[in-house]
């Protein structure tokens, strides 16, 4: 197929599945770029909008009142980032349900890149787009962007830190007498009074908000070096070593009683290849690409650990296990895969490889200056120590409490701000009309 389609790029990785009712293979070249080449007749995917329909039927698994079909040539508000550039143009299709569901279509792939209905933008406009700024026409221009943040944060980081010394010098100033603090009016003992206690925690957060956006180019990428990729599987991906059609593969899955498949990616190891069959639940197995072998449930020790020598021949600390995440492998809804494999190198970055048995991919990649920064983003961020993190609801009552006590500070401190306005606007009036009458 990828020869009689015309694709002659070296290949990162290969996927079988469906788009509607019809086998697709998808090519993704070493930059990324995928190609999606019909499996019965190897002619190239063309997007239309009655394929879009059929599609969103097909995921919906019936036939759907749709109210209405876009083609989009641009980013909206629902797709502002730069991942989602290689599938436009994409079909917007509004279904006629009661969520009022939208769905996004790839011209590239044929898959839904993305799903929301009304209640889904809601929560997004009180949470995620004025947290990230994510408004639609900043969004787009990514540097813009990022710039807007990074200095929004900064002059957030100088305020907040100014107001803390100011508030403990006037706090100093009430030594020896009863009061807290020196201020008589409401308003300023209120934010006083919040900043003391709270002031820390909302300097801590804008300041590791700062610091996610990644300002002097300090923190390097986490993801697998182009080398180290390589030597993992044991170089480009060659499809003449599958000797295994995907058909048969399916077929020989089926008759050990699995399936159905939902997709069959094409993958190697040390140049050896296999195919990663998934199934409903996120369930996977690997069968071997070169014989019709009984399917495996996960990649043997042995073999990952020759992988692993072979990616990164330093010596090996450690080669264990985990059956729960530790402290730099984990997620929030625990929907990281388990079991991983930690592997810890000594080398002089002091790497970390997480690898995931079951589809023998690499997971996650520390080295230590990403654990240090873990901390000093994350856990000032998100809070999200070990000791309290999974420990709920304790975890969500003590970010409550604080998201409050930061909320009072800045509602606080705006109120002070528009009344000091609301002075400056009334004593500039003021000399205005004695101005004036000056002039009489």
């Amino acid at each position: 197929a990828q020869v009689q389609s015309g694709i002659t790029s070296s290949l990162l990785s290969v996927r079988s599945g469906m788009v509607s009712d019809r086998p697709v293979y998808w090519f993704q070249d070493l930059q990324g770029q995928v190609q999606t080449v019909y499996a019965d007749t190897v002619e190239r995917l063309t997007m239309d909008t009655m394929l879009a329909k059929r599609i969103v039927n097909g995921d919906q698994n019936q036939v759907q009142s749709i109210q209405r079909i876009d083609r989009m040539v641009e980013l909206d508000q629902w797709t502002p980032t730069a991942e989602y550039l290689p599938h436009m143009p994409m079909y917007r299709v509004y279904l006629n349900d009661r969520p009022r569901t939208v769905l996004y279509v790839s011209s590239a792939t044929g898959e839904i890149v993305q799903k929301l209905n009304a209640r889904d933008k809601l929560w997004a406009w009180l949470g995620p787009i004025p947290h990230w700024t994510y408004l639609r026409d900043l969004r787009v221009h990514g540097n813009l962007w990022r710039q807007v943040v990074i200095w929004s944060a900064a002059l957030g980081v100088v305020m907040c830190l100014a107001g803390i010394i100011q508030g403990v010098i006037n706090y100093k100033r009430t030594s020896g007498s009863s009061s807290f603090s020196p201020y008589q009016k409401r308003w300023f003992r209120w934010h006083h009074f919040m900043g003391f206690i709270f002031g820390g925690f909302v300097f801590t957060w804008i300041f590791s908000g700062l610091l996610s956006m990644n300002p002097l180019g300090y923190n390097p990428d986490r993801a697998l070096s182009d080398s180290e990729s390589t030597r993992w599987r044991g170089g480009a991906l060659e499809l003449r070593n599958f000797q295994v059609h995907p058909r048969r593969a399916a077929d020989v899955l089926s008759a050990y009683g699995y399936g159905p498949v939902k997709e069959l990616d094409m993958i190697q190891l040390q140049a050896r290849p296999y195919y990663l069959a998934y199934f409903d639940g996120d369930n996977t197995l690997l069968l071997a690409g070169d014989t019709a072998s009984e399917p495996m449930k996960s990649m043997p020790e042995e073999d990952l650990l020759t992988a692993v020598k072979r990616m990164n021949p330093s010596p090996i600390a450690e080669f264990r296990l985990l059956t729960d995440y530790d402290a730099y492998y984990y997620a929030k809804n625990r929907d990281k895969p388990l079991p991983v494999y930690r592997i810890k190198m000594e080398d002089a970055p002091g790497t970390w490889y997480y690898i995931n048995p079951k589809t023998s991919i690499v997971a996650d990649k520390y080295q230590s200056f990403h654990r240090s920064i873990r901390w000093v983003y994350h856990g000032l961020h998100s809070l999200d120590f070990p000791q309290i993190y999974f420990k709920r609801p304790l975890w969500d009552i003590i970010v409550i409490l604080l998201m409050t006590g930061g909320t009072s500070v800045s509602i606080t401190g705006v109120i002070l701000y528009l009344r000091w306005m609301k002075r400056k606007g009334a004593s500039a009036a003021f000399h205005k009309r004695l101005h004036y009458r000056g002039k009489e």
